[in-house]
């Protein structure tokens, strides 16, 4: 996978989803979203909790059945909250 196959949406998600990239306003990184905790917010190590006043741009980089197909073949993709 390529970044430039990903198409960003400029502005913020309605909510973040497993699978999603990010582009944090004010920092060059992007952040891949893994883990959503109970009050919505993306958890990041790089970043700690991101929510989504402080998103630039996102996408989404892996679909819903690539994350089911992961987790048929018993890599942990979906996030447990």
């Amino acid at each position: 996978m390529s970044l430039f196959n990903l198409k960003f949406i400029q502005g913020s998600p309605a909510k973040f989803l497993p699978g999603m990239i990010v582009k944090i306003t004010g920092h060059s990184r992007l952040v891949l979203i893994g883990d959503v905790n109970q009050y919505g917010c993306a958890v990041s190590s790089v970043l700690g909790s991101i929510t989504t006043e402080q998103v630039e741009s996102y996408a989404q980089a892996i679909k819903d059945f690539e994350m089911d197909w992961l987790e048929n073949t018993g890599i942990p993709a979906k996030a447990v909250v």
